[in-house]
């Protein structure tokens, strides 16, 4: 089975996407990209030599796939008890930045009045669960969508909340996500 791949038309028609949010542009570009070009746009405009090390990044990750031996893909009636998985794959995206330091606050204030790190939605403690193995381990979760912050927004205790993995994969299961009380009523 033949790679997916754009075509150049396809791709042209991409890059005129651009063209919507470039000031200096007098024409209207084509407007259907979406904020997602304008936050590129605006990370790279002002910042030509990361613009060239990012594209030289990319170039050179597609150069190291590419080389490599493709696999054979199976056709779908052949996937009855096995999948094929392990393929090198490069992702490039954006993501939020996060602060350790105020994760490592949130867990200090919890051991100095709780005296453990226990899930705020279903009490569990991994330390008592998994021993050593636990200890000092918990997940932290963003009550307010890091998604939805911006570089100023100041993160405070409060706007965290400490719970165990199957509970914070369970509050980002919905979209917009649940709260930890959403979670305590599933639990009972």
């Amino acid at each position: 089975m033949a790679e997916q791949t754009r075509s150049v038309e396809s791709i042209y028609a991409r890059m005129q996407n651009f063209k919507s949010a470039d000031p200096e542009y007098q024409g209207k570009g084509l407007i259907g990209g979406g904020q997602g070009f304008r936050d590129v746009w605006d990370e790279y405009y002002n910042d030509r030599k990361r613009l060239i090390l990012t594209s030289k990044a990319i170039k050179e990750n597609l150069t190291v796939l590419t080389s490599g031996t493709d696999i054979e893909v199976l056709p779908q009636a052949e996937y009855e008890d096995f999948a094929l998985e392990g393929k090198l794959l490069t992702r490039v995206h954006h993501y939020r930045e996060r602060n350790p330091t105020i994760i490592k606050l949130k867990k200090e204030q919890a051991l100095d009045t709780l005296g453990k790190l226990e899930c705020e939605s279903c009490t569990f403690d991994f330390e008592q669960r998994y021993k050593s193995l636990g200890k000092g381990f918990i997940e932290c979760h963003h009550t307010k969508p890091v998604a939805e912050l911006n570089a100023k927004f100041k993160t405070k205790l409060e706007d965290l909340a400490l719970v165990c993995s199957n509970c914070h994969r369970m509050i980002h299961r919905t979209t917009p996500c649940k709260t930890i009380n959403d979670i305590k009523e599933v639990l009972g």
